[in-house]
């Protein structure tokens, strides 16, 4: 895992949230890429009301890729965008470290660094997209 990474762990879940204050999922992917990258990808941040409004998140999670996906990816690459499914419906993002870890922020916790493999999260992937 990337020593960077690091830096990120710890921010907490906030909805909308767009900056190291608070992050929902798709802002702290955003905030990662911007401040690493120097690619500030759409805020998407007033799209939705709450993490319980699905249907418009996983509506935004289709529309949001060709802006962050050239391609479907066959694996994790770092700064991949890594779409995971809750509840069956594809509506959580996180941002790929390496081949084994990602980095992301939920209602259940601030941001983290997990394993792709673990049993929480290994059944619910996707898909990997790279950033255009």
């Amino acid at each position: 895992m990337e020593a960077w990474a690091r830096e990120y762990v710890g921010i907490p879940f906030r909805v909308g949230g767009r900056d190291r204050g608070g992050c929902d999922c798709w802002g702290l992917v955003r905030l990662v890429i911007g401040e690493r990258r120097g690619v500030w990808l759409p805020s998407l941040g007033a799209e939705y009301e709450t993490i319980n409004d699905r249907e418009r998140i996983e509506a935004l999670v289709g529309t949001t890729k060709p802006l962050v996906a050239a391609e479907r990816l066959p694996g994790p690459e770092p700064f991949a965008v890594v779409v995971l499914r809750i509840l069956g419906r594809p509506v959580h993002v996180g941002l790929v470290l390496d081949r084994e870890h990602f980095i992301h922020v939920w209602s259940r916790r601030a941001a983290c660094v997990e394993r792709f493999a673990s049993p929480e999260w290994a059944r619910r992937i996707e898909g990997f997209y790279r950033v255009a």
